[in-house]
């Protein structure tokens, strides 16, 4: 599984990379606080799988990267996607991305 920590989000941020950020805590959540990206919470991510692009790096996280953990694994497994990554801690543990 590929994993991302804040700090290398950061720099990703910063430098430009292409890449696609999406935020699979609930609306409400993100409505709270957000690293920006799109949001398409875990219960309709297999239903948004058009939406998941294969040609690019994308960064899944959620509050604590407990739920983006599951949700890599899965799509992986069952999609056969190896461009995914999760945010090491999540939002919570991520203060300097929200500022990227």
């Amino acid at each position: 599984m590929n994993i991302l920590n804040c700090t290398q989000l950061s720099e990703w941020n910063k430098s430009g990379k292409d890449f696609k950020l999406i935020d699979i805590r609930e609306l409400y959540e993100a409505e709270i606080e957000t690293l920006g990206g799109e949001c398409i919470p875990m219960e309709f991510l297999e239903k948004s799988i058009d939406n998941i692009p294969r040609d690019m790096p994308v960064v899944i996280h959620c509050n604590s990267g407990k739920r983006s953990k599951a949700a890599v694994y899965h799509l992986s497994v069952k999609y056969g996607y190896s461009n995914l990554y999760t945010l090491e801690g999540g939002i919570a543990e991520c203060p300097e991305c929200r500022s990227c």
